[in-house]
């Protein structure tokens, strides 16, 4: 049921990504949304779940672009193994600690693609970094952070359960 409910997550995820995101791109940054649902998986599920999804997410993605093939497959499993981690060893209870959280994921998450993908033009990758990584970290901490406020706020207002 677990695997499931994540390939929903990550079909959801996806499908948005590649068509109602562009809507509310500020020029061409976009929230990351397969990232946001990875750290979701992470955190429900921990890292072996996050690192598996993570590759296999990241492969669906590089059918798409078979140049840079594997690049997100490794770029994601390694932020869902990071991810997984701090799902375990870091306190990620708030708001602004998961959001601080995503946005390092996805700043790094940007840091190995463009740097691996424009290899071995290393200050090309950089400056793809500061260019693009970074509003699309920001953007999707942002998101991220209007997402867990309204879970939060959903969970607090969860009628209590009769007994087993």
């Amino acid at each position: 049921m677990k695997a499931l409910r994540m390939v929903l997550i990550f079909g959801v995820a996806l499908v948005l990504q590649s068509t109602l995101v562009r809507l509310v791109a500020i020029e061409s940054i976009q929230p990351d949304l397969i990232l946001l649902a990875l750290f979701f998986v992470a955190l429900m599920e921990g890292s072996y779940p996050a690192t598996i999804a993570g590759f296999c997410v990241g492969l669906v993605q590089d059918l798409y672009a078979p140049q840079t093939l594997g690049l997100n497959a490794l770029s994601k499993s390694l932020i869902g193994f990071a991810l997984g981690f701090c799902h375990r060893g870091v306190f990620v209870e708030g708001l602004i600690p998961r959001s601080l959280i995503l946005f390092a994921a996805v700043l790094l998450h940007d840091l190995v693609y463009f740097i691996i993908s424009l290899w071995p033009d290393i200050g090309a990758g950089l400056g793809r970094v500061a260019v693009v990584g970074f509003p699309t970290a920001l953007y999707t901490a942002i998101l991220g952070y209007v997402i867990f406020y309204f879970l939060h706020r959903k969970e607090q207002f969860q009628p209590l359960q009769d007994g087993p």
